[in-house]
């Protein structure tokens, strides 16, 4: 019907409706703005966040074409999107082994891998990569965002911790005496093998898991257990002496030293004890021993010698005063007869028993035998 054709109420209801659609429209229009300006600042927002990650982020299509990268990824690699992830990344022809954004796409679950990277500058990296899957509307997956953290210092950190934990098991291992971890059950979590060796076991494995107090022997216990309680209290004990045991029941001396062992926050959660076989130490204490005992007896021995022979002269030298004296009255030789000199004169009045005891005292005497 044409416009003309129409009435007067039926053209004012069309121009009603107009302006109602119009009214519809405009607000439409504006809740349009509002949304987009929405939009826009959860946009910046989610920039600002992505901005602000130190990790890097990049998205690539079901191609593993880059389609973004943060600024992270861009200071280490360079701006490549619409490159191949796999050859800037990583310098190969097709997607790497064990790819974790390859197998987003192929589940469609999240996948994470770490990966050794060569910087364009020729520094060798260590990255840790996650990768997601994103989908459309209808839940088709059509790229993958890869969170990518540089894990250089740690690994370095790692092989650094495990060089010294190497040489820590070294010299844990090379050292004299037994070292053995203990946790606060007295179970034993750790031990070197000097311990195996010293206890008479096959394998540190025979060892792992027992009860310390199975190495010491039974009347000891009860004085080791004391020990570790004061070892708690006091953080060190050393040099203690205990009877240990052999696996077939054979008891040998050993010295041992115990300090607690704490966690990294500080909790008490065993002891380190080091113990040392001293039977070679004991055997030569007492073979010293024994000999002090002999160099004294036979100070004493000598000792009474000395004071009987001096008992012994003086006895002699009053038995012998009136022979003295007449031996000592022939100033004139020519007076004594010469079968005899003044030495035989005095033997000759001597008994024969003391004829040994003249021979050691005429010095002393002032005789000349």
């Amino acid at each position: 019907m044409k416009d003309t054709d129409k009435t007067r109420e039926q053209l004012i209801a069309e121009l009603m409706e107009l302006r109602q659609r119009i009214a519809e429209l405009e607000a439409l229009h504006t809740e349009f703005k509002r949304t987009e300006g929405a939009l826009q600042a959860e946009k910046n927002k989610l920039q600002s966040l992505i901005d602000a990650l130190e990790d890097g982020l990049t998205i690539q299509d079901k191609d593993y074409n880059i389609i973004f990268q943060n600024g992270v990824v861009r200071n280490f690699f360079g701006d490549h999107l619409g490159e191949k992830c796999y050859r800037v990344y990583e310098g190969k022809e097709k997607p790497c082994d064990g790819c974790p954004v390859e197998k987003a796409f192929g589940d469609g679950k999240s996948h994470s891998a770490e990966r050794r990277v060569v910087l364009p500058s020729g520094e060798v990296t260590f990255w840790e990569n996650v990768a997601n899957p994103i989908r459309d509307v209808k839940g088709r997956i059509v790229s993958c965002l890869e969170l990518t953290r540089n894990i250089t210092e740690r690994k370095r950190a790692e092989e650094t911790l495990l060089e010294s934990r190497e040489k820590l098991r070294k010299m844990f291992d090379s050292v004299s005496e037994g070292i053995s971890v203990v946790n606060l059950n007295g179970v034993i979590t750790e031990t070197n093998q000097r311990t195996v060796e010293m206890h008479g076991f096959g394998s540190k494995d025979e060892l792992l898991g027992r009860s310390a107090l199975e190495l010491v022997a039974p009347r000891d216990r009860e004085r080791i257990k004391a020990s570790m309680q004061q070892a708690l209290k006091k953080g060190t004990v050393r040099g203690v002496e205990y009877t240990m045991l052999k696996t077939d029941g054979t008891e040998f001396p050993a010295e041992l030293s115990t300090s607690v062992l704490k966690d990294a926050s500080g909790t008490w959660v065993g002891h380190i004890t080091i113990a040392g076989d001293i039977t070679e130490r004991k055997r030569a204490e007492e073979k010293l021993r024994k000999l002090h005992e002999l160099e004294r007896e036979e100070r004493i021995k000598l000792e009474r010698e000395k004071e009987e022979r001096l008992q012994f002269i003086n006895v002699l030298a009053h038995e012998l005063k009136t022979p003295l004296v007449l031996v000592q009255s022939f100033s004139d030789k020519s007076m004594v007869p010469k079968c005899y000199n003044t030495s035989s004169v005095l033997v000759k009045s001597l008994p024969p028993s003391s004829l040994w005891l003249v021979l050691d005292c005429a010095p002393v005497l002032g005789l000349r035998v």
